[in-house]
This record gives C-alpha cells, sequence and structure tokens, in this order.
C-alpha cells in the first residue's frame, strides 16, 4: 500500500511540471492584452520556461545523490508552488518571464527524480503497471494542458493557469514527506561544473533557437545568428570537455547498454510525436475549420479516455502481451491514426477527430510506460538518478526539436504550395474568365476572395504534409524495438 502512495505523491509532482508545459500555451494572447504586450513577446513565458527545465535536468541527478531525492523532490515541489504563484501574480512581462525561469528551474527535477523513485520502489514484476500509472500523469497532462488551459482562460482569467498549480502542489508535498523514505547520499560524490556549463549552455541556446527561430526568421535575426555561434563554439567545447575530462556530467558508460541507448532514441521521437501533434490539430482546427477555442478543447479533450485505456492495458496485461509487444502495437497505432489525419480536409467531421485522436492516444498510452520500462531494464540500480536524467532529457529536447521543424515545415509547405496553386490557375482558366466575363467594378474583390480560397486550400495542404512526416516517423521506431533484448534488471 505504501508504494502506491508514494506513487500517488510523485504522479501529483509530475502533473504540476507536465500541465505547464501545455497549460500556458493558449493563453498567451489573453497575457499579452493584460499586460500590454505583443503576443510574440508574451511566448518568452514559454520560451524561459523551457530554457530553465533543459539547464537544470542535468544537475538534478548530482542533487538527488549529494542531498538525497526526497529532500530536492521537496524543494522542487515548494519552489514550484511558490513560483507558480509568483507567476499569477506579476504586474508586467519582465517579472512575468523571471518568475517563469524561476518556475522550469524548481520543476526540472520533478520528472527524472520522481521516476528514479518508482523504478526503486517497485519491484521488477510491478515496474511496468506502476509506470504505467505514472505515465497517465505525464501524459495525460501535457495531452489535456491546451484543453485545461482554454477553459480556465476564457472563464476565470489567465492568471489561473498558474493558481490550478497550488492544490496538486500542496498534496504533492504532503505524500512526500510523509510517504518517501530518504536514500543513501554521496557527499563525496564529484561534480563536473565545468561540464554543466558547457552543456547548460549548449541547451539553453539550442531550446532559445527552436522556440524562437521561427518567429524571428531564423538566421534572418542578428539574435539567432549570436545564439547559432555561441551553440557551435559551446557544443565543441562540451564534447571536447568530455572525450579528455575524468569527471563527467554525462555517464558515457550508460550508452554501452543496448537497451538504454534504444529506450533513449525512442523516447526522443516519442516525444517529438507527442508534442508535434498536440501543437498541429489544435492549430488546424483553429486556422482550418474555425472552431472557436472551446470547441477545440472540448473535441481534443477525449483523447485523456484513450491515453488512460491504454496505459490500463499496460498496467494489467504486460505479463501476458509483452513489453516489446505492446510497445509495436502502440507505434502502429499511432502511424495509423497519423495517417487518417494526412486525409483531414476542412469540412472534416468532429468525430472523424475524435476517433483519429482517440486511436493515437491509446497508441502512446501503450508505448511510453514499456519504453520508459525497458530503457531501465538492464541498468544497475546505482545508475538510475543519472539514468532517469538523461531520458527526461531526451524526452523534453525531442519535443523542443519536433514541435519548431514540424512547425517550419508547416510554414514553408504553406509557401511552397500556395505558390504552385497559384501558377496553376492562368487568364485561360474558368475562374478568371468568369472574373473577366463579368466586366464589373468588383474585380479586386474577386481576385481577393479567389487568393483567400487559394490560401486556405495551400494552408490545409501544407498541415496533411506535416501529418504525413509524422507518421514516417512512427514507422521509422519500429525496427528499433525488435533491437530490443529482453534482460533482467540488476
Amino acid at each position: 500500500m505504501k508504494s502506491w502512495l508514494v506513487l500517488l505523491s510523485v504522479m501529483l509532482a509530475t502533473i504540476l511540471h507536465s500541465l505547464d508545459a501545455t497549460v500556458v500555451n493558449v493563453a498567451l494572447p489573453y497575457i499579452g492584452g493584460n499586460l500590454g504586450v505583443p503576443e510574440q513577446r508574451a511566448s518568452l513565458t514559454v520560451t524561459s520556461y523551457v530554457i530553465a527545465v533543459a539547464i537544470f535536468i542535468p544537475l538534478s541527478s548530482y542533487l538527488a545523490s549529494r542531498f538525497g531525492r526526497k529532500t530536492i523532490l521537496l524543494i522542487a515541489a515548494s519552489g514550484f508552488i511558490i513560483s507558480s504563484i509568483l507567476c499569477g501574480f506579476a504586474k508586467n512581462i519582465e517579472s512575468l518571464i523571471l518568475f517563469r525561469f524561476l518556475q522550469g528551474s524548481f520543476g526540472a527535477s520533478i520528472l527524472p527524480l520522481s521516476q528514479a523513485v518508482i523504478l526503486d520502489e517497485f519491484p521488477e514484476k510491478e515496474r511496468s503497471k506502476a509506470l504505467a500509472y505514472w505515465n497517465i500523469g505525464v501524459v495525460l497532462a501535457l495531452t489535456l494542458g491546451p484543453t485545461i488551459g482554454s477553459w480556465l482562460t476564457i472563464l476565470h482569467g489567465w492568471r489561473t493557469v498558474f493558481f490550478i498549480n497550488i492544490p496538486f502542489g500542496l498534496l504533492a508535498v504532503l505524500g512526500i514527506l510523509k510517504y518517501i523514505d530518504p536514500d543513501d547520499i554521496n557527499r563525496c560524490n564529484p561534480f563536473d561544473w565545468i561540464g554543466f556549463i558547457f552543456l547548460g549552455t549548449t541547451l539553453a541556446c539550442g531550446q532559445f533557437i527552436l522556440d524562437r527561430g521561427h518567429d524571428c526568421g531564423w538566421l534572418d535575426d542578428p539574435m539567432i545568428e549570436i545564439a547559432v555561434l555561441i551553440l557551435s563554439f559551446s557544443t565543441y567545447l562540451f564534447f571536447a570537455h568530455l572525450l579528455t575530462s575524468k569527471e563527467k556530467i554525462v555517464n558515457t558508460s550508460l550508452f554501452k547498454d543496448k537497451n538504454f541507448t534504444i529506450g533513449m532514441i525512442l523516447i526522443f521521437i516519442l516525444g517529438a510525436i507527442l508534442l508535434s501533434t498536440l501543437v498541429l490539430l489544435p492549430l488546424f482546427m483553429f486556422s482550418q475549420m474555425e472552431y472557436p477555442l472551446l470547441d477545440v478543447g472540448t473535441t481534443l479533450a477525449p483523447r485523456g479516455a484513450g491515453l488512460i485505456i491504454g496505459m490500463l492495458i499496460v498496467a494489467h496485461f504486460t505479463d501476458v502481451i509483452g513489453s516489446r509487444n505492446l510497445i509495436l502495437i502502440g507505434i502502429g497505432l499511432c502511424a495509423f491514426s497519423l495517417w487518417i489525419m494526412s486525409g483531414f480536409s476542412s469540412i472534416v467531421s468532429k468525430y472523424e477527430i475524435i476517433a483519429a485522436t482517440v486511436v493515437q492516444a491509446v497508441g502512446f498510452g501503450l508505448s511510453f510506460a514499456p519504453v520508459s520500462a525497458i530503457t531501465f531494464s538492464s541498468l544497475p540500480r546505482s545508475y538510475r538518478n543519472e539514468a532517469s536524467s538523461l531520458h527526461s532529457l531526451a524526452r523534453n529536447v525531442g519535443s523542443s526539436i519536433g514541435v519548431s521543424v514540424i512547425i517550419t515545415l508547416l510554414s514553408r509547405e504553406a509557401i511552397i504550395r500556395l505558390s504552385g496553386n497559384s501558377n496553376e490557375i492562368s487568364t485561360r482558366s474558368n475562374a478568371f474568365q468568369v472574373i473577366f466575363d463579368r466586366q464589373s467594378f468588383t474585380l479586386s474583390d474577386d481576385f481577393y476572395r479567389l487568393f483567400i480560397e487559394i490560401e486556405r486550400a495551400s494552408n490545409s495542404q501544407s498541415y496533411l504534409v506535416c501529418f504525413n512526416i509524422l507518421m514516417i516517423a512512427s514507422l521509422v521506431c519500429l525496427p528499433l524495438v525488435f533491437l530490443i533484448t529482453r534482460e533482467k534488471s540488476r
């Protein structure tokens, strides 16, 4: 019973971190309007959060070894609550950006250390079940974040998206305090501060480029150019230090374990697909289908049920079906759902969208927990803090890269399709002939309406291309699953 209370406590803490990764996105127009800044500047609140998470995830394993997981989880959850309150009371955009950075700094340790606690708390036989329940909190919060954010923002104002963290946070702190036992502390454990500075700089610049590059025109913006130069230099220094130093912030020996390496690749790609779909679908519904914001949230909410169904199957039938088979079925369902989405049009029904998103959610539910379990299946217990940090970092970086790449592709495909579709319409086409035959003074209006329709069709086509690319990325994962070996935990 105690183990399940531990699971509930760390799940509540994890919901805090995962929910805030997406819940704020839909509130950006309201934040910008209320604080008197453009939406592009308001989006820096998201950028500061993801940069902080990227910087401080690698530090979590050292802090846990030095001061204990329980202590660091308590500090992280408490700090997250306090910074959430500060965000809710922020009077200007500068203070909100700062408080969001603090929020990300405290939240960075929650995901990897929660996972490490579960791995140690449960025996191997029950580990897949425990990770499945824990992943319900992680993925459900990510998936339903935009829906919850839209409801809270429209009904109660944007500040409530931060205040919602308080009750969950307090319950998590009480649970961690009462049910998690202190673990071993290694006060002599050295830390690679030089490597941390190089890695932190690399991750911070990388996240900044990925998050701001599209809006700023990539290398057309001087800030992006500077960030790319710093990224290149810090990346070189990091790998040079990693290859020559005795003390390493990244334990490279972990990658000698085949299951760990394959698990890292899978979680990187799956994280990219999950968050990219979470970004594309609401945009498609809002811009192409002209759904109101609340209707977007309502239509996408049932995928939460799909996630729960998938993870409950994992929790109760892993021994019967097998982890590898669950991953294969899950990824196959993800690919199938993306194939369905690649055939969407602006007149697709709400029920077709719900069906496709639920199928995809079941697929993610079937694959995430087994991938996590297999990643750590053959690692010694002493490596779990470091391995959990790297696992969380891979998912975080994969999500950022996936969203950035897919949004850039969406924009470029729209331009290419618009140019191609426009060229297909000549002065001999029926559309132009009708306009010229009218000999009216509304010629400019007719051209404008025609251009709007061409642009709309081009944008719709660009979304379908992106769904196809995500489907191919899903299929790429399938051969990797067959390389997983069935080894027992040590």
